[in-house]
This record gives structure tokens, C-alpha cells and sequence, in this order.
């Protein structure tokens, strides 16, 4: 495994406020690992919280088992892959074969939020087997669609980059795609705004 990066330099490749796309690990009380597609956070550079749905099978199992692993990947099909429960291949503790990265995670606190649980976890364990892998952010992408629905006419380009903000306000609040999307509004606003006689 090469390993040329700390966990404490993992966790500083992640903005506070931002959530990062990962794959959360889990096992079952038989003994199968589930892998499930999660945002992640880290408040303070040293911890990681998840917001999950208290009736999924992974809260479940972080509950009972008070640890999770997050399984760091950039491929896309991961992601994919994980959703429909298959061609996923693990180690003997549970993590990802394919993962860029991983850190196991120490639960220390959970709250009841309505009808999801926030969990607060502290890293115990990590490996890096790809020591330039990226974080997977959802705003970048987010931006780059905007500008692409920005050059077709009409309300429903128009609405879906709104729904873009949103995510982008989310999952990265106060970055660079937040102000780029907003920008683009500006433009279509002021594109069907009369203009002024002089």
C-alpha cells in the first residue's frame, strides 16, 4: 500500500462547511458489509460527520456498532455500484478493494435530527493507496452543468440551474461555483430585463 499522506492531511484536503461524496462501510449483525453512497463532512479538520436516515440499514449498523469506514473513490460506477449492492469487492476489515483512500471512523456522538441521525466520529485508522486521488465535491460539476444550461433558452434552463444553487449552497457554501452560479443568473436576469432608454 503506498502511503505518502497522514489522515490529518486527508481531512485537510476538505473546506469546513463543504460535503464530500464518499462510500460509508458497514457491517451487518451477520456478518455482510454494506456499502452505502454518503455526504460527509468534517466541522474542525479532525472529525467527520455523516447525516443519515435513521431507518436505513446503515444507521442501523452504526448504531449498534458505534464505527463506519469511508471509502474514498473516483470513479463514478463506485458510486453506482454501491446503490445497487453490486461488483463490490472488500478486504478482510471491510474496506473497499478499489477505494482511492480510507479512514475508519469512531462514532462519539449521535443526535436524533427529525428523520435522519448526525453522527460525530473521530478517525482511528487509514490507509491511502492513491496519493494523488481527489475528493469528490458535487458543486464543481454543478457549475459546469449551470453554464451549460445557461446558453438554452427558456424557464426550464432556468429553474434547473436555480436547483443547482441550492445543491451548490448545500454542499459548498461561500465557494467560487456558488458565485459563478449566481452570476449566471444575473445574466439571464438582466438578458430579459427592458432596456433603458437614454
Amino acid at each position: 500500500m503506498v502511503s505518502e499522506m497522514t489522515k490529518n492531511e486527508i481531512l485537510n484536503l476538505m473546506n469546513e462547511t463543504w460535503i464530500y461524496e464518499a462510500i460509508i462501510t458497514t457491517t451487518d449483525a451477520c456478518g455482510t458489509i454494506r456499502a452505502a453512497p454518503m455526504g460527509i463532512s468534517t466541522p474542525d479538520s479532525e472529525h467527520i460527520v455523516l447525516e443519515i436516515y435513521k431507518t436505513s440499514k446503515t444507521a442501523g449498523n452504526i448504531i449498534r456498532d458505534k464505527k463506519f469506514t469511508i471509502n474514498f473513490v473516483m470513479y463514478v460506477e463506485l458510486f453506482w455500484n454501491s446503490i445497487k449492492g453490486k461488483n463490490l469487492e472488500y478486504d478482510r476489515f471491510g474496506h473497499l478493494k478499489d477505494s482511492d483512500a480510507w479512514l475508519d471512523a469512531k462514532v462519539q456522538e449521535i443526535e436524533s435530527s427529525g428523520e435522519k441521525i448526525k453522527v460525530y466520529s473521530k478517525i482511528t485508522v487509514y490507509g491511502i493507496k492513491n496519493p494523488n486521488f481527489v475528493l469528490i465535491n458535487r458543486a464543481k460539476h454543478l457549475a459546469f452543468e449551470s453554464m451549460v444550461l445557461f446558453t438554452k433558452p427558456g424557464d426550464e434552463a432556468k429553474n434547473e440551474i436555480n436547483e443547482n444553487l441550492r445543491v451548490i449552497k448545500k454542499v459548498a457554501p461561500g465557494s467560487k461555483y456558488e458565485k459563478l452560479v449566481k452570476e449566471i443568473l444575473k445574466e439571464i436576469k438582466n438578458a430579459r430585463e427592458p432596456m433603458k432608454s437614454i
